[in-house]
């Protein structure tokens, strides 16, 4: 697309004096088109469903402590033999089946990976910032940038090889970057 903007040129480059005016055509660089539903996985997709891991390991509740109780309760015998035999009320997991399958897909990538690239995966996962990333991994944050960008080339690479296809929420997520300054 071509736009035309005016332009004013003062001619102090040369003996004329006189200032003129003219409109010259400018090429309009497009807004950056975001992935949509059925494209392959990009480093936007695959950043969208790391942060999309982190929630969802965020939400669920951790496991109960399941070590012997050495503390006796204080309710009397009768009120404790009544509950004793009422069913408990079964756990419920405040995340969608599909949000933990996918997670359960990402962590099943993960595995493969050196312990540096899952530090760099969980730190792309929780908005960890390459300063801070770089402190942790005692690197430059020019380096713990790179390792991410690298990062998120090979899960990008590696997702698309396995036939995995990013949903509607990793593209949602993954619009929302467009326009968002990311470490």
């Amino acid at each position: 697309m071509v736009e035309r903007i005016l332009t004013v040129e003062l001619g102090l480059d040369d003996r004329s004096t006189r200032a003129r005016t003219r409109f010259v055509p400018r090429q309009v660089v497009p807004e950056p088109r975001g992935p949509v539903l059925g494209d392959p996985w990009c480093p936007l997709t695959v950043r969208a469903r790391l942060m999309r891991l982190a929630e969802v390991f965020r939400k669920v509740p951790h496991t109960p402590d399941t070590k012997p109780q050495e503390i006796r309760s204080n309710m009397p015998e009768p009120v404790r033999e009544i509950f004793k035999d009422a069913p408990a009320e079964p756990m419920r997991v405040p995340v969608g089946n599909a949000d933990l399958t996918s997670a359960k897909q990402v962590l099943d990538s993960l595995v493969t990976l050196t312990r540096l690239n899952r530090i760099v995966a969980w730190s792309i996962a929780n908005e960890v910032g390459d300063r801070k990333l770089g402190r942790y991994i005692r690197r430059d944050r020019r380096t713990a940038a790179t390792l991410k960008q690298k990062l998120l080339a090979f899960l990008t690479s590696d997702w698309n090889a396995r036939g995995w296809a990013p949903d509607a929420v990793d593209v949602s997520g993954a619009q929302e970057f467009i326009h968002k300054n990311l470490d």
